[in-house]
């Protein structure tokens, strides 16, 4: 199964096909072009990416015209150009902080009820079990 290649923004910017030859190229070159090779290659993704900033309908068309509802919609669009599964490794992280947070609550709730002499209702405990259980099983 092939992998989707994700394209980052920037590289849409560079409307000159030959910098991407020229990039092929540098794996069969000889070492001492090699670097003179990767600055000219550079130089010319910097004046194609300034000229591209000119034309504002193109960078929108590019993908620089992000306006996210909330924070999630944000990571999710970062995450889809980041290496490997980024995307999921936030994910498992929000869930993490999920449970951290639960378990704040727990403690505080059983603080309360340790001090003041009653016992928690059996019904908040296992719904809060549960809940624990739900981001443990990545529901």
């Amino acid at each position: 199964m092939k992998k989707e290649q994700r394209i980052h923004p920037l590289d849409r910017l560079i409307s000159d096909d030959s910098i991407f030859l020229l990039e092929a190229l540098v794996a069969f070159v000889d070492y001492p072009y090699k670097k003179p090779l990767v600055m000219y290659i550079k130089y010319r993704e910097y004046i194609s990416i300034a000229n591209a900033l000119n034309d504002i309908g193109y960078v929108e068309q590019c993908g620089f015209n992000c306006h996210p509802e909330n924070s999630e919609d944000m990571i999710r669009a970062i995450g889809s150009f980041m290496p490997g599964d980024f995307a999921a490794t936030i994910e498992q992280a929000k869930r993490m902080q999920s449970m951290m947070s639960m378990m704040d609550t727990f403690n505080r709730f059983n603080a309360d009820s340790d001090n003041s002499g009653a016992t928690a209702p059996a019904s908040d405990s296992e719904d809060l079990y549960e809940s624990i259980l739900n981001i443990l099983d990545g529901e």
